[in-house]
């Protein structure tokens, strides 16, 4: 696979037809947006990783990052739409 290239997660849904935070459902363990993050570390190439999340939530994500992490990824503030948390992730 071809690198070094740069990853978006985006993380900002608000969950209103399941009536709860999903991206916090816990799986196995993890919460469900770990699983996509903890891919997207493990896969060569991969040197930075925006996460795009809601504006509310920015902290709750960054405290919550493996200490594997380290400088390779970021916690932003998402826009109101899915496109705007992509754009957002780009310019990161």
């Amino acid at each position: 696979m071809p690198g070094p290239f740069a990853a978006i997660l985006v993380a900002a849904g608000r969950s209103r037809r399941m009536g709860s935070d999903k991206l916090w459902a816990d799986i196995w363990g993890r919460p469900a947006w770990r699983w996509s993050l903890d891919v997207l570390l493990a896969t060569p190439g991969v040197e930075r990783i925006a996460v795009a999340v809601g504006a509310d939530a920015v902290e709750r994500f960054r405290s919550a990052l493996p200490d594997d992490a380290g400088d390779r990824c970021i916690v932003i503030p998402g826009g109101a739409e899915r496109a705007d948390s992509v754009i957002a992730g780009i310019w990161a």
